[in-house]
């Protein structure tokens, strides 16, 4: 797409490794519900596409109009070649916003917008193509549209749960993070549990008094002291009842309805939420099969299949680089708190983050688990990485009350920390 001058300033983080170029793997065609703006509708209706069709190009669901699926959960502007009629017979520009957006996000800042992206989808994951930052004046473009030519008034971030963040605390913090994730000299299992104490002792720490200039002394001090505390705290195993909460987060990530659910009646509804009861407390208690709840996957496994997979070894570069390039993204991005994740604080968001990491751990365990083979590799962790970041900010029971306790249950006693050595990303060199 051309840029336009009518283009807001798009803020992308250039340095993260971070690249994209639609590979047509047509996985966004089959899994997300597209909402469709007045125009895109429009749009639509100008090009005749029901009587091209012959079906509903878009229908009604939960008040909102969105793009149309077939039986097979594809949307129905999907070729049998794999290609978008749209895109293919009318060009990119008449497509829908949100279909010319993915999988980028974009998220108002004053009068500029920050850009995210998400990696489920698989290219990004794979970070393949373009930089990222080859895509800003495209973004500008698309952010007009979607903001209707202008950013909105400053959103509140907080830094914990009511105290409200300086943006140059919230920015140094991030930066320092950043800092410390990408430090070659230090292991990857260093490195994140560095991040999970630095987050940790700020969460315990009486900030009220220790503000802006205060603040960013007292981060440095404690980024001192790291080296010191990485040697003389090392996570335990994890206790019982953490492995649950951990299983039971694993398994709230696959919370998306359907298509085909939406469109349900009542009955069918009702008998979802009973097979999502159930499958929960199979989670929870961790024995037997792993129930299949996100689609074909392929293959079997027990919960103790799952828990005996290990990071392959010959691939810890290629899983290292992923990984970093992950938590660095939503580091900079700020796609791991406020506005962008339930309008949680930063520490608490930054929590999540680093507990994302057991739970993408346990999903990558899974796939390699079905495989039958007891080492997972890039694969794995690329789907594991879509099963995650599709549900981060997205599923409304993760951000509930709920959660919020399993969080703070999970930040004491080195819950997290703990979770995440056991179910490691990093394998060992």
């Amino acid at each position: 797409m051309a840029p336009s001058s009518k283009s807001l300033r798009v803020l992308i983080p250039s340095d993260t490794g971070q690249r994209f170029s639609c590979q047509s793997c047509t996985q966004c065609c089959r899994n997300l519900v597209v909402d469709l703006t007045d125009r895109d509708r429009k749009q639509i209706e100008a090009g005749g596409w029901k009587r091209r069709l012959d079906v509903d190009p878009y229908v009604r669901l939960g008040g909102k109009w969105v793009l149309n699926k077939d039986e097979q959960g594809r949307c129905v502007f999907l070729s049998d070649a794999g290609r978008c009629r749209i895109h293919e017979q009318q060009g990119f520009d008449a497509k829908p916003l949100a279909c010319r957006l993915f999988p980028f996000t974009l998220s108002p800042v004053g009068h500029s917008v920050r850009a995210g992206w998400r990696f489920d989808c698989p290219t990004v994951a794979r970070s393949q193509g373009k930089p990222m930052d080859a895509d800003e004046d495209a973004l500008g473009v698309l952010a007009r549209e979607l903001l209707g030519g202008r950013g909105r008034a400053k959103v509140e971030i907080q830094l914990k749960t009511g105290l409200p963040a300086q943006s140059a605390e919230t920015g140094h913090l991030v930066g320092i993070l950043d800092r410390w994730l990408r430090d070659g000299q230090r292991s990857p299992t260093d490195r994140l549990r560095g991040a999970i104490w630095l987050t940790s002792t700020l969460q315990d720490a009486q900030l009220e008094a220790v503000r802006e200039e205060r603040f960013v002394e007292l981060v440095e001090l404690l980024v001192a002291a790291l080296p010191a505390e990485l040697s003389a705290n090392v996570p335990s195993t994890p206790t019982s009842r953490q492995l649950r909460m951990l299983r039971q987060l694993a398994f709230a990530h696959t919370g998306h309805v359907s298509f085909a659910e939406m469109q349900a009646g009542w009955g069918r509804s009702l008998a979802c939420r009973w097979t999502q009861l159930c499958f929960s407390r199979r989670f929870r208690n961790g024995r037997g099969p792993v129930p299949s709840v996100i689609g074909n996957n392929g293959g079997e496994a027990d919960f103790a299949d799952v828990d005996r997979v290990q990071p392959d070894n010959g691939q810890a570069d290629r899983l290292n680089e992923c990984v970093l390039r992950y938590l660095r993204g939503k580091l900079q991005t700020r796609t791991c708190f406020g506005p962008a994740y339930y309008g949680w604080a930063v520490l608490d968001g930054l929590s999540v983050l680093w507990l994302s990491v057991a739970v993408i751990g346990w999903w990558a365990r899974y796939f390699a688990a079905i495989r039958q083979t007891e080492a997972f590799g890039l694969e794995d962790l690329v789907r594991a990485l879509g099963v995650v970041d599709a549900g981060a900010g997205r599923i409304p029971i993760l951000g509930s009350s709920a959660e919020r306790l399993r969080l703070r249950f999970l930040q004491a006693n080195q819950g997290i920390a703990s979770l995440v050595e056991r179910y490691s990303l990093w394998p060992s060199r």
